[in-house]
């Protein structure tokens, strides 16, 4: 069938043999990007699709890219620079998950791209210092053991060396656990969290991924529930903000992650800090500290999610947030009228939460 395709668009001729349709396919599955094709009554949603844009697809990859890529309903692909670009430096564009580790992301590239990466993330055992693949040393306990190379891991503290197929089997084992667990299960998930927090280093991609999928489902509870308890609140918080630094690391300047991620710890900082108020537990200006903080993160999400286009999941993101910046503003004022109102005068102190 695809073979009719391509030869009806008149670029082969019927003599030409089924080798070159392949290598047609591999061109087009080197260089092409994911497309939102129409929603599907039927499905309930969108089947994802297929573009070849032929200016985008000179883009040289790197793990750590610096450019951010949107394609809108009209199937126009838009790039924009997702940090500072120096005149003379190369353009780059992330073909992978930033948030898997050195050995899935280049087993990607290599099966579906046809290359092995060799970027400076690739080249450090660190990942920039997140330690993104490492495991905790069993020798000293407290170091973290990185690859070093193909057939051997090292401790950083201790320098403790250990073989690849014992490091291999413990993140194969904590895979397939994850596998199996019911991620819309809050107790499962931080029973997995637990248990291999034992195993893994704290910002391994088996941990991240967990933990996004944790804050989802409290998310989920915080907004269902009629009376969410400052408890829950507070773990979904302290999950979103340990991924943030990661995400600044890995995903410098516009990120769509990272994006969502300040969305969320807004989000939950203003709910957090109206039920303290409410049950008088912080004062108005405590109150007022808190939502100016919250205030932050969200301009800040803002301005990642306003290039976005209107129809995707994160542009409907930006107009919620849009309309929930509006409200906020409209809480600090009513805030601000009541500490007045007390014959105060709000002056700025903490910042954080």
């Amino acid at each position: 069938m695809l073979f009719q395709f391509i030869t009806s668009l008149g670029v082969l001729d019927n003599t030409q043999d089924e080798y070159i349709v392949q290598k047609v396919c591999g061109a087009i599955d080197v260089n092409s990007f994911e497309v939102r094709g129409p929603p599907i009554p039927a499905l309930g949603y969108s089947q994802p699709l297929r573009g070849v844009y032929l200016k985008a697809s000179l883009l040289t990859h790197d793990c750590v890219g610096n450019t951010h890529v949107s394609i809108n309903d009209n199937n126009v692909l838009v790039c924009h620079a997702s940090m500072d670009i120096k005149k003379g430096e190369v353009i780059y564009y992330n073909y992978t998950d930033p948030l898997k580790g050195t050995s899935l992301r280049q087993h990607h590239l290599l099966v579906g791209k046809y290359f092995k990466c060799n970027c400076d993330r690739c080249k450090d055992c660190t990942e920039l210092g997140t330690n993104i693949s490492s495991v905790i040393c069993t020798e000293c306990k407290t170091g973290y053991v990185s690859k070093s190379s193909d057939q051997q891991w090292t401790c950083h503290d201790c320098k403790k060396q250990f073989d690849h197929s014992n490091i291999e089997h413990k993140v194969q084992c904590c895979s397939d656990k994850f596998d199996v667990i019911n991620k819309k299960n809050e107790k499962e998930l931080e029973e997995y969290i637990r248990n291999v927090s034992k195993i893994l280093a704290p910002n391994h991609y088996l941990l991240l991924e967990a933990t996004q999928h944790l804050a989802g489902v409290l998310r989920d509870t915080i907004n269902r529930e009629p009376h969410p308890t400052k408890k829950l609140m507070r773990r979904k918080l302290q999950l979103c903000q340990e991924l943030l630094p990661i995400l600044e690391k890995l995903c410098p300047g516009i990120s769509r992650t990272k994006a969502i991620t300040l969305y969320e710890i807004h989000a939950t900082m203003v709910q957090l800090a109206k039920k303290l108020f409410d049950s008088r537990e912080i004062t108005g200006t405590g109150y007022m500290d808190k939502l100016l903080n919250a205030e932050k993160y969200l301009k800040r999400a803002l301005e990642m999610l306003f290039i976005e286009p209107g129809n995707s999941p994160e542009g409907e993101l930006c107009a919620k947030a849009l309309e929930e910046y509006r409200a906020l503003k409209v809480t600090m004022n009513n805030v601000l009228d009541g500490i007045h109102a007390e014959g105060k005068t709000y002056m700025t102190t903490s910042k954080s939460e």
